[in-house]
């Protein structure tokens, strides 16, 4: 992970210029269909597309990711947000329950073992019935470099054993193709 870290904070412009203008609103969507509250969990933010999205319709937003450089962007971008620098890879709490867990293309980062250590404790403060969004690669093979960054791909067989033992269970989920990859979204609910 810190070879993806490294990436992020070297390259946050240029990262930013190619993330920003993704036309998100069926995730959103889907997203906001299952979900109740106002408090979002935006797991890995990045730049804060997603978090200023959430923060600009009234959602408190606390914005979450590893890299100096993407976080302070999200501060930028998404002004209303409350932003941390958190690395997963440490143990951590929000410390305040959430309705909700975006988490968009930042898990895909760890290996299976740290992605469910991660997701357990982030379930420790999404409160019972709450909604946990999952944007993940799709790939059969294991680990696989990208622009000098670390990815780990999964498949709804893998990921949905992983979110039960975590206490979730899915309610919707759809493959995204795009010409390079194609996307898992998932949408599990805190049981």
């Amino acid at each position: 992970m810190s070879k993806s870290l490294d990436y992020y904070d070297k390259n946050a412009k240029a990262y930013h210029a190619r993330v920003h203008s993704w036309n998100m609103s069926t995730l959103y969507g889907a997203f906001l269909k299952h979900f109740s509250g106002q408090t979002i969990l935006d797991l890995g933010c990045g730049t804060g597309r997603d978090a200023c999205y959430f923060s600009e319709r009234a959602f408190h937003v606390i914005a979450v990711d590893g890299s100096k450089e993407l976080l302070a962007m999200a501060q930028k971008e998404s002004p209303a947000s409350d932003c941390r620098l958190i690395d997963f890879r440490n143990p951590f709490s929000i410390g305040t329950k959430v309705d909700g867990v975006w988490a968009c293309a930042s898990l895909l980062h760890f290996d299976d073992d740290m992605f469910e250590t991660i997701v357990r404790t982030v379930c420790y403060d999404l409160r019972d019935g709450g909604i946990f969004y999952m944007g993940l690669k799709i790939r059969d093979v294991g680990e696989l470099p990208d622009d000098e960054r670390q990815f780990h791909y999964w498949t709804l067989k893998k990921l949905e054993p992983v979110a039960k033992r975590c206490g979730l269970a899915l309610i919707e989920h759809n493959v995204d193709e795009s010409p390079r990859i194609a996307w898992l979204n998932a949408y599990f609910v805190k049981a």
